[in-house]
């Protein structure tokens, strides 16, 4: 009797251990357990850009660009050393990862459906700012999935007064962001992507 009641404690306990992580488990640690992310730009061309978060590695087929093991791949048969200062930097422009590596939780995001509402960072305006000049935007609104993992960040447009499409993510398989480095290893170091 006495080692079933410990038992029963002992599961309770548990489940009460795993529903309160998962509650209070932030979106930047689900992005970083999910590891593998494509981000689609606001624009309509077909570049995308995978990323790697563990290996530290990126990918973008469109541009011919590639880190992988420390090392960029660009161009025509561009091979250099400073991978990681490139993923560092696709990192924080590209993946715009302060913007969707954040402390709100999975009780947060399931609260508000699925859509958050927040002021953007100074930080972040700064760095909007520098790659759109007429970037006038103070407030941004995330989607996430049913993983609370962020699919689309939107910017709220003070001056058309209107929310618009910033970013995508979408997140790959292993197997499928794989096969993209690689081939676009391949393609650089065939001199497939023309003159530098």
């Amino acid at each position: 009797m006495k080692k079933g009641l410990l038992v029963m404690i002992l599961i309770s306990i548990l489940v009460i251990g795993f529903f309160y992580e998962n509650e209070h488990r932030s979106v930047e640690s689900n992005v970083l357990r999910q590891n593998y992310v494509t981000v689609q730009p606001l624009d309509t061309s077909p570049n995308k850009v995978s990323f790697d978060l563990k290996n530290k590695s990126f990918v973008s087929l469109f541009w011919g660009e590639a880190v992988k093991n420390e090392e960029y791949y660009c161009g025509n048969r561009h091979v250099s050393e400073n991978g990681d200062e490139k993923f560092e930097i696709y990192k924080n422009y590209v993946l715009r990862y302060s913007m969707i590596a954040t402390n709100i939780t999975q009780r947060e995001i399931r609260k508000n459906k699925f859509v958050i509402k927040q002021k953007v960072s100074k930080k972040d305006q700064l760095r909007l700012k520098k790659l759109e000049p007429k970037y006038c935007n103070t407030e941004m609104k995330v989607t996430y999935n049913k993983q609370y993992l962020p699919v689309k960040v939107e910017l709220y447009n003070i001056i058309k007064k209107k929310w618009r499409i910033y970013t995508k993510y979408t997140y790959p398989s292993k197997d499928t962001y794989e096969k993209e480095l690689n081939e676009c290893i391949e393609a650089v170091l065939n001199g497939d992507f023309g003159e530098d």
